[in-house]
């Protein structure tokens, strides 16, 4: 019998399907058991279900990287130039405040439309809760998606071209989460995520910018700071740092590259070994569209 071996967009491809399908049996699992302990909208109904990725994600990144090159190498964990660490805070700020507006848009749009568009309600009254909701819908998010995305998926399609690495990072970080409102949003930021960590070969920026990004969120919410996203000077002022952010990782890349593998070619197979993935996502994001 041959030996079926998984490389490139292949490899790709079949992380992600995996990944989902993990991530949507620990999906129900978690929330049976948030729905049974604890009141909808309460902290544990919100923190506990927000586990089922980072562990799902996380699992997957890991096992993918021990079997391959090791854990620090499989991931991307590498130091990297401070400029990329600005640039990752360029970004995240900017994404909120320069391109936030997309969302809101969306959404409008959908209700119009006559589509379900469900926010999830968190009352962040306390800083213990306000911390809490930095742990588990910030860190460990920031942590296991970008490992995941920005790792052992994105180190999948070594070899191919930029410009294939960072559509695909996108579109696959877009579909993930199977959210019509964010879906542009999401193609922007995790395409701009994945150009960071493929010019400064390390997954730390994005981390941060991750973190910067859900954190910001989440203590606005804290501090009852209202923001008006159509603001069209906040939007100039966001747009320009994320121009600012592309140009220092365009500018400031590194030149070493790391090994270029033959399978680079294969990249565009990762959507047909991440069919899986992806119906489950699309599956999820029209019933949550449909069902009120």
């Amino acid at each position: 019998m041959q030996e079926i071996n998984l490389t490139g967009g292949k490899k790709s491809g079949v992380l992600f399907s995996f990944g989902i399908a993990l991530y949507l049996v620990l999906s129900y699992l978690l929330l049976s058991v948030a729905n049974a302990v604890s009141p909808a909208g309460g902290f544990i109904s919100i923190a506990l279900p927000s586990l089922a990725a980072p562990i799902a994600l996380a699992a997957v990144s890991v096992y993918s990287a021990v079997t391959d090159d090791g854990l620090v190498k499989g991931l991307r964990i590498n130091k990297c130039s401070y400029l990329f660490y600005i640039a990752a805070a360029l970004l995240a700020v900017g994404m909120i405040f320069g391109l936030g507006f997309i969302n809101t848009l969306i959404s409008e749009l959908a209700v119009k439309a006559g589509l379900n568009i469900t926010q999830r309600e968190m009352v962040i009254d306390t800083l213990p809760k306000a911390l809490g909701y930095v742990l588990f819908l910030a860190v460990l998010p920031a942590v296991t998606e970008e490992a995941f995305f920005r790792g052992a998926f994105l180190k999948g399609l070594n070899g191919a071209p930029l410009i294939g690495k960072v559509l695909i990072g996108g579109t696959f970080f877009a579909i993930y989460h199977c959210s019509l409102s964010q879906l542009a949003y999401q193609f922007i930021y995790g395409a701009l995520l994945t150009l960071i960590s493929e010019k400064s070969l390390s997954v730390i920026p994005a981390v941060l910018a991750h973190f910067i990004n859900n954190a910001l969120i989440i203590m606005l919410q804290y501090f009852n700071v209202e923001i008006d996203l159509f603001n069209p000077i906040l939007i100039v002022c966001g747009i320009v740092a994320v121009a600012g952010s592309v140009f220092l990782t365009l500018f400031f890349s590194k030149t070493e590259t790391e090994k270029k593998e033959k399978y680079g070619k294969e990249v565009w197979l990762t959507f047909g070994f991440g069919a899986l993935g992806i119906g489950i996502c699309l599956a999820v994001l029209i019933t949550n569209l449909l069902i009120k």
